[in-house]
């Protein structure tokens, strides 16, 4: 049995769906839906149960001893939430909690983490445990994730299997919940749908890692079916691009303004995957080229508003 955390946000419902197509149904989803309409991501999908995430420990005291792995993708994943405090309950005192749980009960963990704790890259996007402490990421989400990645890797008592993967900027169907946290494709699109163009902070040579969210499904597949294989690795495309191209494969007219004083401190302004170790670890699969990805999408899901 797969307990998934997060399995009706983005990421999770397309990993979700990917089980399915894999063959694996016994999936127990955890999340907190509010007064969001991201529950139509889990329409459609194959699985045992659904269950509050704070639900989520009564249910393992119970039933733990048929679980095999965790995918922990659930988050709070607002680059914009000031309230350290919430950002760390939600992303690192309940990480620790999964985490203990893991490999107390000798079970199996993948997490998300993120290429926001690399900062603004002074130090390179080289993954691994090692020189986590050389890593000075930006804002309150990047601490969060950066905190539990530096703690869950100077634990002695190790999950039976320990995968901990840092997704650079992930793009692709079943976002349309996430508003102002939506990729930057997204966001780029419904500003070209609204007012026929798109505006792009500063010169628009700022250059991210952009990521298909297949992809990221693909690299979590490939882990729960290589369960020898542990360790911290970058979920990137290995590629940047400038957000001047991208606006240019979804609107022919681009505008520019000043990057906001409030977001200046946190923005990162270049992220390129080393892929080094998630190749070396056996992963052998040709990521999606951003102009495929981007036309995909755009035709298949944000034009036709689909759901994967």
């Amino acid at each position: 049995m797969i307990v998934l955390t997060g399995g009706a946000g983005f990421v999770g419902s397309v990993v979700l769906k990917t089980l399915n197509e894999n063959g694996f149904e016994n999936i127990v989803v955890a999340d907190r839906l509010g007064s969001t309409i991201n529950y139509r991501n889990l329409i459609g999908k194959k699985f045992a149960m659904y269950l509050d995430k704070d639900k989520l420990w009564e249910w393992l005291d119970k039933n733990g001893v048929a679980v095999d792995l965790i995918i922990h993708l659930g988050a709070n994943a607002d680059t914009k939430q000031q309230d350290v405090d919430k950002v760390l309950e939600d992303n690192y005192y309940y990480s620790q909690h999964l985490y203990d749980w893991a490999a107390k009960n000798k079970k199996r963990l993948i997490y998300a983490s993120s290429s926001a704790t690399y900062g603004n890259g002074e130090n390179g996007f080289v993954d691994g445990a090692d020189g986590l402490d050389k890593l000075r990421p930006l804002g309150p989400y990047a601490f969060s994730k950066h905190l539990f990645d530096t703690w869950a890797w100077n634990q002695k008592t190790k999950p039976a299997q320990l995968v901990g993967l840092k997704f650079f900027n992930v793009y692709g169907p079943n976002e349309y919940h996430k508003g102002g946290t939506a990729s930057v494709p997204y966001q780029m699109y419904f500003q070209y749908k609204n007012k026929g163009s798109v505006d792009i902070f500063g010169t628009g040579e700022q250059a991210r890692d952009f990521v298909h969210v297949f992809d990221i499904a693909k690299i979590i597949l490939f882990f729960i079916k290589n369960s020898n294989k542990s360790g911290l690795f970058n979920a990137g495309s290995g590629e940047a691009v400038n957000f001047k191209d991208i606006a240019k494969l979804v609107c022919p007219k681009i505008t520019y303004t000043p990057l906001p004083d409030a977001i200046k401190d946190t923005y990162q302004m270049f992220t390129k995957a080393d892929l080094t170790l998630l190749r070396k670890a056996g992963y052998t699969e040709k990521f999606i080229d951003i102009k495929t990805g981007i036309k995909d999408y755009i035709n298949n899901y944000l034009h036709n508003t689909n759901y994967y």
